[in-house]
């Protein structure tokens, strides 16, 4: 038997409750509006919810038969094999919506219902959108080598991207991660190489202006903890 799902969220305070097979209505609990919008029938539940950071609209994951689709504000994305752990994501704003999907063996990251190229694997934690919601970026890979993608060009090929280290500065204008070529690391800005070292720590920082970066390097004997291997790797279902 198919289940049939409710939201429901007041409009003075948000939560949330699901309940079976209701019927649409609007009721007054107490001094608050109560506000249930159906959505729709599924063969099984597969429900993700996630507000944009405003509060204003809401999507989730679910499931028909063998294909997994977004739902955003009531409407269904494009179906697809698989959908990336950790998505959808909105912009800080609320305004954009992205996740990752799979089609086959292929991956994607889909931006405001818009299909990138397809790749063989999408970072983990990836995309990320600028604070100003205007700029997306995500890490890639093809065959062996990894990539960063900002608004949807390619950056240069590397044997890895430092897990977690993509990382916008705070106007949104400048973009650094860390990435790495044979046995060494460097900070990549605004897709110029630094120096290379041995390690790294766990990520770059910028000024709140967004015009100095500051990182921990080291080449040599490390004594401490760094970065001095690992790389992006598949995005499970």
């Amino acid at each position: 038997m198919k289940a049939q799902w409710i939201a429901i969220w007041p409009t003075a305070m948000i939560g949330l409750a699901v309940t079976g097979l209701a019927q649409s209505t609007t009721v007054r609990t107490h001094a608050y509006k109560l506000e249930e919008t159906r959505l729709g029938p599924v063969d099984e539940e597969r429900v993700n919810t996630v507000f944009s950071p405003d509060g204003k609209r809401v999507t989730y994951g679910a499931q028909k038969g063998t294909k997994v689709f977004v739902v955003v504000d009531g409407q269904e994305s494009a179906k697809y094999d698989g959908i990336g752990k950790g998505t959808p994501v909105f912009s800080p704003d609320g305004k954009r919506l992205a996740f990752v999907a799979a089609s086959g063996a292929e991956w994607s990251v889909v931006v405001d219902g818009q299909e990138s190229e397809e790749y063989d694997a999408i970072g983990k934690g990836t995309p990320i959108f600028s604070p100003d919601g205007k700029r997306v970026a995500y890490v890639a890979r093809k065959g062996a080598k990894f990539f960063v993608v900002v608004d949807g060009q390619e950056g240069a090929k590397y044997d890895g991207i430092g897990k977690g280290t993509l990382v916008f500065s705070p106007d949104g204008k400048r973009l650094a991660y860390l990435a790495q070529k044979g046995a060494k690391w460097s900070v990549v800005v605004d897709g110029q190489e630094r120096a290379e070292y041995d390690t790294i720590g766990e990520g770059t920082l910028f000024s709140p202006d967004g015009k100095r970066v500051a990182f921990v390097a080291a080449s040599g004997v490390v004594r401490g903890g760094g970065r001095k291997g690992g790389r992006e790797v598949r995005r499970n279902r």
